[in-house]
């Protein structure tokens, strides 16, 4: 891979990155915005759980994926890989340190949270950046990050419908599971 297409292709992970934090802003609203309209739940956000921040980063990362195929397939190498990667690091980034930092210092606190979200997104676009202009791998890669990419799919897919009753997937906010006014609500 040549230094000009190495140059394009650390402009589209740069530009990505913000891309995919305006779009989790919106995913973080919209479900609220469109009156709770249940088929929304799969993409945007329904509560304050860990689970449901890190969906935010992954759909809005997913869509942008999609979309830059087109542009940069012929100028990177390992492009499922790559994108299979950044969307694993980017929810267990937001995992990893929400969980890291809270259980230090016993509360979370606003603007680390939102600083959480920046750095689960750079990390994985420069991840992404780091694969995409490697060397090409083998089709062993390529086919693993599918599967994985398919099993995040599933995973973002049902546990908004159907959480597991354990701290990633509650409300911080409410005390409950899941979609509002459809949740089991924790008993005191």
């Amino acid at each position: 891979m040549g230094i000009s297409n190495e140059k394009g292709v650390l402009y589209w992970e740069f530009y990505g990155a913000i891309v995919i934090i305006i779009l989790g802003f919106v995913f973080h609203f919209a479900f609220f915005w469109f009156n709770q309209w249940k088929p929304l739940a799969l993409f945007f956000a329904v509560n304050e759980s860990v689970w449901e921040h890190c969906k935010i980063g992954f759909w809005p990362a997913l869509l942008f994926f999609l979309a830059e195929y087109y542009f940069i397939k012929n100028k990177a190498n390992n492009y499922v890989l790559a994108k299979a990667t950044s969307l694993f690091i980017i929810p267990a980034t937001i995992i990893v340190i929400f969980y890291t930092y809270t259980g230090i210092i016993g509360f979370n606190l606003f603007p680390i949270d939102i600083s959480i979200f920046f750095i689960a997104v750079i990390l994985g676009q420069y991840a992404s950046y780091k694969l995409l202009v490697a060397k090409p791998l083998g089709r062993y890669y390529g086919s693993m990050a599918i599967v994985l990419g398919i099993i995040l799919v599933i995973s973002f897919s049902t546990f908004t419908f159907k959480p597991a009753s354990i701290p990633i997937f509650i409300d911080n906010n409410s005390g409950s599971y899941g979609i509002p006014n459809s949740t089991l609500e924790l008993s005191n």
